[in-house]
Order: structure tokens, then sequence, then C-alpha cells
């Protein structure tokens, strides 16, 4: 987490950089940058709250889906009462879980309005156009500049291939007792 700390701060000395600027182009960015900069201080703040807690209720996304992927492979090998009362028990699982994973989601989608924000004030103060959409990266954005391992939703779904794989035998049964039937 400090890293993607470090690279929210990065915005800050984006910023400020006033290299290759014309005498024109520093006044102009001199008298706009304490209010960019009151913003963007804004912006890091929410957004490090919003990824703070993004991280927080990951670790219950997770558990959610080792849970149902976990329930799906067990309902696979019981008989039809006991699957059932099995997928009873998912959807109860579901509507715990469900206003933590809603915070999850709600949390991830204001954290990245919050990083193209502020990347978007760093763009709109580079008058010289010499930074690419590539070079600036902002929190837990993937880039070849960081040791990092990749957070957010992919990451938190690795699970979640358990999961497919027990519904897509689960279909694949339901499919198959549908034809024996006829």
């Amino acid at each position: 987490m400090k890293e993607v700390y470090a690279n929210g701060w990065r915005s800050f000395k984006l910023l400020l950089d006033f290299k290759d600027y014309t005498d024109k182009e520093r006044l102009l960015k001199g008298v706009l940058l304490p209010f960019v900069l009151m913003a963007n201080m804004v912006l890091f703040i929410l957004t490090s709250v919003f990824y703070f807690i993004e991280r927080i209720f990951s670790t219950f996304f997770k558990l959610f889906i080792r849970i149902q992927s976990s329930l799906f492979k067990k309902r696979i090998l019981l008989s039809e009462g006991k699957k059932k009362l099995l997928t009873v028990l998912a959807v109860l699982i579901f509507f715990v879980f469900s206003p933590f994973i809603l915070i999850y989601y709600v949390s991830m989608g204001l954290k990245t309005l919050g990083k193209v924000l502020m990347k978007g004030l760093v763009f709109k103060l580079d008058y010289t156009n010499h930074y690419k959409h590539t070079d600036v990266y902002v929190f837990d954005d993937a880039n070849i500049h960081t040791t990092q391992n990749v957070s957010g939703m992919m990451k938190d779904l690795n699970q979640s291939q358990a999961l497919g794989q027990a519904l897509e035998a689960i279909m694949s049964e339901q499919n198959n007792t549908g034809q024996k039937r006829r």
C-alpha cells in the first residue's frame, strides 16, 4: 500500500513541473497552481480513502467468492433435495454479503473516478504536452515503473475461476438430466 500512496503523490510532482515552459505559460500555471493543488489535494484524500475502503472490503469479496465456489462444488455431489438446500444457502449468503460487495464496487468506482480526475488535472495543466497517457499513473494504475502487485477487482477475482468451473459443472449436469428425462 505504501507504494500505491507514493504513486498518488506523483500527481503533485507532475503538477509542479515547470520544465520547458515559456514565460507566459509559467505565469499562467503559477496563477492557477494554488487552486489546482487544492483540488488535487482533495482528490488525493478522497481517492486514498476509497482505495483504503476498497482494500478492506476486498477481503469480504474474496471470502464471498470462496464460500460460493465451495458451496457450488459440494452441490454437484449431493442428491436433488440437498442441492435445493445448498442453493437456498448460496442465495442467503449472497444477501448477507451483498452490502459488503456493494461497498466494494462503489468504493472501487469512486477511486477510479478520483484517479481519472487527478490525471485530468495533470493533463490540463501540461501546456507543453510532454506527458503521454502512459507516463502519468497514480495510485494503483498498472505501469512499468513499479514493483507493486496488481490490486483491485481483477486480483480479487482470481478465485472466481473455481466458482465458474462449479457453475459450469452444474449447468452441464442439468443439461444431462434434462436430456435423460425426455
